[in-house]
């Protein structure tokens, strides 16, 4: 009968156990929670400080996509609900209708002298891409084969991060802004 009792308590003695160290496994498993809409929204707001138009979770619910404008930009964009990072940036400048707005541009090109490129310099060109991207400078290229021609230039933001800038050489305006993530590589170097 002693048996007996002591194989009961101690059943519930490694019963209680489990559900112990079950608990405790579930409670560390909830600890890793997806960002919210509310946090994806701040994200995208600090790097882009703009008017969120909409946000929502994308169709595989892995991310939550953000429209939003900026001083005359459309941006659409994912934040990973996981790690918080911004992937699948598009850009696209919205044109305003004003005439008063067309009209200075076109007088400001045809003050150029014609000694003078009609193009905006590379510096102007980096200075933009810095003010739009924050970061260190990489590479420029002018691809002046295409219309309008547009001034490319690369700049790292953080370690992980990096982003491409199109400029109109003409006008200098933003085109569009493309993010990418840098791979640590160091690890094939040795």
């Amino acid at each position: 009968m002693i048996i007996k009792k002591m194989i009961k308590i101690l059943l519930i003695v490694i019963i209680c156990l489990l559900i112990v160290i079950l608990g405790a496994i579930i409670y560390f498993k909830s600890g890793q929670t997806d960002i919210t809409k509310q946090e994806a929204e701040r994200i995208a707001d600090e790097r882009y400080d703009g008017k969120i138009l909409s946000s929502g979770l994308n169709r595989d619910k892995t991310a939550y996509k953000i429209k939003l404008l900026d001083e005359g930009l459309h941006y659409d964009l994912e934040v990973d609900r996981k790690n918080g990072t911004i992937k699948n940036v598009h850009t696209e400048k919205i044109k305003k209708e004003s005439k008063s707005k067309s009209k200075p541009d076109k007088k400001e090109t045809s003050h150029k002298s014609s000694d003078s490129p009609p193009y905006i310099s590379e510096n102007e060109a980096k200075a933009i891409a810095q003010r739009e991207v924050p970061g260190q400078f990489i590479y420029i290229n002018l691809e002046n084969d295409i219309k309008p021609p547009l001034y490319v230039v690369q700049q790292v933001v953080d370690d992980d991060e990096g982003a491409i800038v199109k400029i109109n050489a003409l006008n200098k305006s933003v085109v569009s802004v493309s993010w990418f993530e840098i791979e640590d590589n160091d690890d094939d170097m040795d």
